[in-house]
């Protein structure tokens, strides 16, 4: 089981790590956590929007891919300045006896959507 963290901007595709969350540049990151059940079993995840840009940022996220889940994202999304864990989704397994994946990318720009 995995989760990817990613992000892009509309000028290009930007990768960010999950520990990269004090960067000094501004951005727009997706980040997540594994919804986990009673026995500790990751069964899913939740994805959510945080942003370091000092101004209003309209940002499309979306699913990239996607294996042996269900759920989705939505959006558009208008993030006010340095708006921090604005759901956008979660997935949960289709079948949780099989492996699943997914991954989230979001693209950006500042201004309204």
């Amino acid at each position: 089981m995995r989760i990817v963290l990613a992000a892009a901007a509309w000028g290009g595709i930007v990768a960010v790590p999950a520990a990269a969350q004090d960067q000094a540049e501004e951005n727009v990151s997706v980040e997540s956590a594994y919804l986990t059940d009673s026995d500790g079993n990751n069964y899913g995840a939740e994805y959510w929007l945080d942003s370091t840009v000092n101004e209003q940022v309209c940002v499309l996220p979306r699913v990239v891919v996607r294996k042996n889940v269900n759920g989705d994202v939505a959006g558009p999304f208008l993030l006010e300045a340095n708006e921090k864990h604005v759901s956008i989704g979660s997935f949960n397994a289709a079948d949780p006896s099989q492996d699943w994946s997914v991954e989230v990318r979001a693209q950006w720009k500042r201004g309204t959507c």
